[in-house]
């Protein structure tokens, strides 16, 4: 039901292409809508598949374990969209009008991950923005993969394992 594509973005039976055409349902005026649009739709995709696959473990499970699986539906994800993959995690950081959903999303990541891991380990409260630093060396480490040519599907056992070292720290 999701696709984005360079210059399109399809959300159901919504589509949009950016400067009109045969597609264009009129909502996106500019190249900065379409980003935008572009990067929710991506994000949405993401936070998706990686609350499915959570909702899948037991909140009884080892957070290590839940992390592992969300990084590797993440890490899948990723690798099986090689181009919207780079947009979202490396060039969305240069582009002004992405900044603040961009912000957003990070946070929500932040918070759904913090609400994870407390959710399984309830003796051991969550550090004060220790979501934040996760999210941060997770998006940091995966543009660094991608910039330098590694194949996503082998990052998720060090993202999980960064995560995890952060969140219980």
């Amino acid at each position: 039901p999701h696709a984005v594509e360079a210059g399109q973005v399809v959300v159901g039976d919504t589509a949009a292409v950016q400067g009109g055409g045969p597609l264009s349902t009129g909502w996106l005026k500019t190249k900065d809508d379409c980003l935008v649009a572009a990067y929710r739709a991506a994000t949405e995709v993401l936070f998706t598949e990686v609350s499915r696959t959570t909702e899948a473990t037991e909140p009884s499970d080892d957070p290590r374990g839940m992390l592992n699986a969300a990084m590797r539906a993440y890490c899948r994800l990723l690798a099986a969209n090689p181009g919207p993959a780079r947009a979202l995690v490396v060039e969305s950081v240069a582009c002004p009008a992405i900044r603040k959903v961009r912000a957003e999303c990070l946070t929500a990541w932040a918070q759904l991950m913090e609400a994870l891991v407390a959710e399984r380990r309830p003796d051991r409260p969550v550090p004060p923005m220790a979501g934040t630093a996760a999210i941060g060396a997770v998006v940091h480490l995966l543009a660094t993969a991608i910039e330098e040519g590694r194949g996503l599907s082998s990052m998720s056992g060090i993202l999980a394992d960064t995560a995890y070292r952060l969140l219980l720290a």
